[in-house]
């Protein structure tokens, strides 16, 4: 199989190169009070593949709606690039300081297409945790369950099962950490219709950024409610 994903992963690289992103300003804080500061890392989820203004972003989505549900200022930024893989998350926030509250992770595409294991995306996400926790002991972290990325385009048979079961396994790998870390929250990808996402038979990002962050929102919430000193506080939400 290994051809098919060499293929796969050019065909991502060809997408990315050709893709709509955001050009406009970001805007990344909300004027209010009691600021929360929450970073975003991913790939191009985060970077808001597929949508005109950055409001469109599941990003910018849940630093609104959080402001919006919790009557707070939010400063929010990403970390984010097309190929960023959750071992390199991990090695960044090492090296880039943040001043951060809420970390939510939209990573895992250049991982599923990578086969990256799921012990090693298992050990990143700890060594992410543990990076975080030396620079802010009490920031809670989202991360999310990966989009299907097996379905946003066709693609044989074969390498859709393979993709498939890759999401699954790294989705597996998440839940099993935040079982461990009551400072982590592993939410899954939204569930939909088959039409759902589409428009005129046309996969619509804008309403994929929109149903992400309609399901991270809840649990971001319960997040920042919960006490890190409780070890019995962690909750995935499935």
């Amino acid at each position: 199989m290994q051809p098919l994903l060499q293929a796969a992963m050019l065909e991502y690289k060809r997408d990315v190169a050709q893709a709509v992103f955001p050009t406009d300003d970001p805007g990344l804080l909300i004027d209010g009070p009691d600021e929360l500061r929450v970073l975003f890392i991913g790939d191009v989820a985060a970077m808001g593949y597929g949508v005109l203004r950055q409001g469109m972003t599941v990003c910018a989505r849940v630093a609104e709606s959080l402001s919006r549900e919790l009557q707070r200022g939010v400063r929010w930024e990403k970390m984010a690039a097309p190929d960023l893989t959750i071992d390199r998350a991990a090695t960044q926030l090492s090296e880039s300081p943040v001043d951060v509250d809420l970390l939510v992770i939209l990573a895992g595409v250049p991982d599923v297409l990578l086969m990256t294991t799921p012990d090693a995306w298992a050990a990143s996400l700890e060594q992410l945790m543990l990076n975080l926790r030396l620079q802010h002991p009490r920031a809670r972290v989202i991360v999310t369950g990966l989009p299907p990325v097996q379905d946003f385009k066709p693609i044989p048979p074969r390498l859709h099962r393979m993709l498939a079961a890759r999401v699954d396994i790294l989705d597996a790998a998440s839940w099993r950490v935040a079982r461990s870390d009551p400072r982590l929250q592993y939410v899954a990808f939204p569930s939909t219709t088959p039409g759902e996402l589409k428009v005129l038979d046309q996969l619509s990002w804008a309403t994929l950024h929109g149903t992400w962050a309609r399901a991270i929102v809840p649990a971001a919430m319960l997040a920042l409610e919960e006490s890190v000193d409780r070890p019995d506080t962690w909750r995935a939400l499935r």
